[in-house]
């Protein structure tokens, strides 16, 4: 089943909507679909301890991004490549479980991610421009883990308003008025 879901995206989607799988610094997101063991364990200790009363196996029943593809569709085609995104993938019988657009003002993350289904596999699916890519991975990354670890309230304030500064370098894709009444 995991197969036929990874083909689809991985030959069909990105090619259909004029994408590329994201690569940044030699990393592919293509390559790197997978999350870490590590990762994984600690995201369903923190949402069981969060979402779920302790409950780690509802915890991980909820995961939705333990497979994570990320395509970068340039600025000019972008909002169109979201559109057509969503429309392929339910071509495709994914069911699209969410779609959340993070392009408003105020937010260090400039991107829409897709949460789709198929057959009982579960995958999330990153838009990016190239720039919203690279600065996520790059310029924001270290400053993203010292943010979600930290328990001090003034520090993580610090870190937040850092990251917005830093993602104020990401250009707004054409036709952003309509970007934003996506997901």
């Amino acid at each position: 089943r995991l197969v036929g879901s990874e083909m689809c995206i991985e030959t069909g989607i990105a090619s259909s909507i004029g994408g590329k799988f994201g690569e940044v610094d030699g990393k592919s997101s293509l390559v790197n679909r997978l999350k870490s063991t590590d990762s994984l364990a600690r995201k369903i200790d923190q949402d069981a301890e969060n979402d779920h009363a302790g409950d780690r196996a509802k915890a991980a029943a909820a995961i939705s991004d333990s497979i994570r593809y990320t395509i970068n569709v340039d600025d000019n085609n972008y909002t169109e490549g979201v559109e057509k995104t969503i429309k392929a993938l339910e071509q495709t019988g994914f069911k699209v479980e969410s779609v959340k657009n993070f392009w408003q003002a105020g937010d260090p993350y400039d991107g829409t991610n897709i949460k789709v289904s198929r057959e009982g596999t579960k995958v999330e699916l990153q838009v990016h421009t190239p720039s919203s890519h690279r600065i996520k991975e790059v310029d924001l990354h270290d400053d993203y883990e010292n943010y979600r670890s930290n328990k001090n309230n003034t520090e993580r304030r610090a870190l937040w308003d850092g990251m917005v500064d830093k993602a104020k370098a990401i250009s707004r894709p054409a036709n952003m008025g309509k970007l934003l009444t996506l997901g």
